[in-house]
């Protein structure tokens, strides 16, 4: 049996002072639809793992849209690199804002 953080739905950590990296450990939260991470002092690359959470809807690293559905926040941290490729991982993805 597992430890139950495997359903957890939605992580909300917007503006905490969260700092580092992303998890790898993310990926393994296979029913989550809802992740903000926005506004805090994240760094480093978004790790291919992020996209195992199929469940997700759209990635959006801006605030000027507000008329779609942001089940990922990432805006206002540092992070550098490339978008990975697993990205199409995601099952209802439709909408990305750079």
């Amino acid at each position: 049996s597992g430890s139950g953080t495997e359903k957890i739905q939605t992580l909300l950590l917007g503006s905490n002072n969260v700092k580092g990296t992303i998890p790898t450990q993310l990926g393994t939260l296979v029913e989550m639809s809802y992740i903000h991470l926005n506004g805090n002092s994240i760094s480093g690359t978004i790790p291919t793992e992020f996209f195992s959470m199929t469940k997700l809807g759209a990635v959006t690293t801006t605030d000027d849209d507000s008329n779609y559905y942001e089940a990922i926040r990432l805006d206002y941290n540092t992070i550098t690199g490339t978008i990975p490729t697993e990205i199409g991982n995601l099952q209802s993805f439709y909408h990305y804002a750079d």
